[in-house]
């Protein structure tokens, strides 16, 4: 399973140094790096989701988490769902302020409230469909 060596990391302390080391970023994120920063920040494995809403796109830090025993995706999926979510953070140039975001946040994903991370896409909404 790809989940299982960040699980592990998470659990051997590893992962929090490897997060510490922002500067050693590239702009582009990582389906890894993505996945290090919701652990590192709220200590499970949320899940993602991308949405529009009023014409504002936001990546959705979802109040589920893979650890649950009713979560919906197998290790597997889940990680899918991580890569195509770093995907379009990538194709929108947006890594550095998603990275920002998580970092800075005092919000938490919660029953009923996901996180909001604005997405700027500098006018270039509309050619997006979601």
């Amino acid at each position: 399973m790809r989940i299982a060596r960040f699980l592990l990391l998470v659990c051997s302390g590893k992962l929090v140094q490897t997060v510490n080391n922002v500067g050693d970023w590239d702009t582009k994120m990582t389906p890894e790096e993505l996945y290090e920063l919701i652990v590192a920040k709220w200590g499970k494995s949320y899940d993602l989701q991308v949405r529009r809403i009023q014409g504002t796109i936001y990546v959705q830090v979802m109040w589920k988490y893979l650890e649950q025993a009713s979560f919906p995706l197998t290790d597997d999926e889940y990680f899918d769902r991580i890569t195509t979510v770093t995907n379009y953070i990538n194709g929108w140039n947006n890594a550095e302020s998603v990275r920002s975001f998580i970092e800075e946040t005092k919000e938490r994903p919660r029953l009923g409230k996901a996180v909001s991370i604005p997405i700027d896409l500098g006018g270039r909404e509309s050619e997006w469909d979601l």
